[in-house]
């Protein structure tokens, strides 16, 4: 079944039957969705003024994005995992099936950092209370990020070509907007808890 359609029984079920998939990358992609998800909720509750940089729609964007990248891993890997045996036989296809298996956690892992930017202004406009579940929110998308950057790192190790320099490049710059951000949002989140 696809992840969107699955039930969480469903998807869990799946998730610990001896199957190539889903794996890692579903769950990490999960965790982002549940968490900019978290994330919205929270802003929902805040209260906006008109022309200040209300991220609510980009939030729903990104979550729903982010679990159609939990199902877009779930297929990727299936799809290298049929073609693994025959990286002499048909090249093409296997370094297409290894490049889609490192674009993939790279996007999810950018969707998380792009949602984890957006914790100053919910920790600014939700309520007090609300500062435990946005940790929360914050834990899954940085999972997430790690988790993106971790197999997409991996995964480049088997690319060639041009494009492996280019996807390095990327995830590096990645990699350097996460660490920026965990900074950034870790004296905020310590701030805003409650007994800090």
């Amino acid at each position: 079944g696809t992840i969107p359609a699955m039930t969480l029984s469903g998807f869990i079920g799946a998730l610990g039957a001896r199957t190539p998939s889903p794996g890692g990358g579903a769950v990490a992609a999960l965790l982002g969705a549940s968490g900019a998800g978290l994330l919205l909720w929270a802003a929902e509750y805040g209260t906006w003024e008109e022309g200040s940089s209300d991220p609510r729609p980009r939030l729903k964007e990104l979550s729903a994005g982010l679990l159609a990248l939990a199902q877009e891993d779930t297929e990727v890997f299936a799809a290298y995992y049929s073609i693994r045996g025959k990286k002499d036989s048909d090249p093409e296809g296997f370094s297409r099936a290894v490049g889609a298996m490192t674009e993939v956690p790279a996007k999810f892992c950018e969707r998380a950092v792009e949602a984890l930017e957006t914790v100053p202004e919910i920790l600014r406009h939700a309520p007090r209370s609300y500062a435990c579940d946005i940790a929360i929110a914050v834990a899954g998308l940085e999972a997430c990020a790690d988790g993106g950057r971790l197999l997409a790192g991996v995964n480049l190790g088997f690319q060639g070509g041009p494009g492996r320099e280019q996807m390095s490049a990327r995830l590096s710059a990645v990699e350097a907007k996460l660490e920026k951000v965990r900074h950034a949002n870790s004296p905020l989140l310590m701030r805003a808890l409650p007994g800090k």
